[in-house]
């Protein structure tokens, strides 16, 4: 995902790829390996707290402009 996004202009291409998949890998471990009962209702908090955040602030203006495209279309807040 990171090699793909740096290659189509997504991502900046100075990132130390090692650092990001770890960080990456961490961060959705923690997000899908929480205890079933704060899970419930908390994932998508997670996600907008923490994973979008990551995803942007690796991102170039171009990806942070196809990332609130993106958010805009798919993501319905309650």
């Amino acid at each position: 995902m990171l090699q793909k996004g740096i290659q189509e202009g997504i991502f900046y291409d100075k990132l130390d790829m090692q650092i990001c998949s770890e960080t990456l890998t961490l961060l959705m471990r923690s997000i899908l390996q929480r205890d079933p009962i704060y899970a419930q209702g908390q994932s998508f908090k997670l996600m907008t707290n923490v994973m979008w955040p990551y995803l942007r602030g690796i991102s170039t203006r171009e990806g942070r402009e196809s990332f609130k495209k993106y958010w805009s279309k798919n993501i319905q807040i309650a």
